[in-house]
């Protein structure tokens, strides 16, 4: 049951490769971050400025590439400039941008906002519990040389494989590379089930 152990070492590999990339900007550019909302809930746009007498939205750009020219101004609050923008149906990266008088010019800025499934910043924590679940499943299933919680966890590694094909990754923006990431995490939740399996069989011989 000690082989067992190799794929775990693979998935503990890819998770510390997740947070060794993080990045400031989940959209993968310099430009200013909004922050990340919740899929078909309004998200205030904003925008700071303390000299502007006004700044007008132009235009949002859609994850699809879409762009919806707007050209309304925002609504002031001391130096801070909001619009409410509802259509947030598309998952992924947004980009708005917004124009005033800053310095007595004439400015423009870009920012870019994500949307989410569940809203939340960073998946993170999520893969670093479940990483960390997975784990102490494995090792008490060593352990105690018991084979069905090792295949519980098999199972696990598996859920978490699908997770990353369907939400993809924060700090992936390529697609190619989230899907065999996940695939790889399916493959070795089949070889742990199978040897799990496997070991199993021997015990009822």
């Amino acid at each position: 049951m000690k082989k067992l152990l190799l794929p775990l070492i693979f998935v503990f590999l890819i998770s510390l490769g997740f947070l060794v990339g993080a990045e400031v900007n989940p959209c993968g550019n310099d430009d200013s971050f909004l922050g990340t909302g919740r899929q078909n809930q309004n998200i205030t746009l904003k925008q700071i400025c303390d000299d502007c007498t006004y700044v007008n939205l132009t235009g949002i750009k859609y994850p699809n590439q879409e762009l919806d020219l707007l050209n309304v101004e925002m609504t002031q609050s001391g130096v801070n400039f909001y619009y409410t923008f509802t259509n947030t149906s598309q998952l992924e990266c947004y980009s708005y941008q917004v124009c005033g008088d800053k310095d007595g010019g004439f400015e423009c800025e870009t920012i870019w906002f994500k949307i989410t499934p569940s809203g939340f910043t960073s998946t993170f924590p999520f893969f670093i519990i479940f990483i960390i679940i997975i784990v102490l499943i494995f090792i008490m299933g060593v352990r105690l040389e018991n084979n069905w919680m090792m295949m519980f966890g098999s199972i696990l590694i598996l859920l978490l494989g699908f997770f990353v094909i369907r939400n993809g990754i924060d700090i992936i923006k390529d697609s190619t590379i989230t899907w065999a990431i996940g695939l790889i995490l399916w493959a070795i939740g089949i070889v742990s089930m199978f040897l799990s399996v496997e070991e199993a069989l021997k015990q009822w011989r």
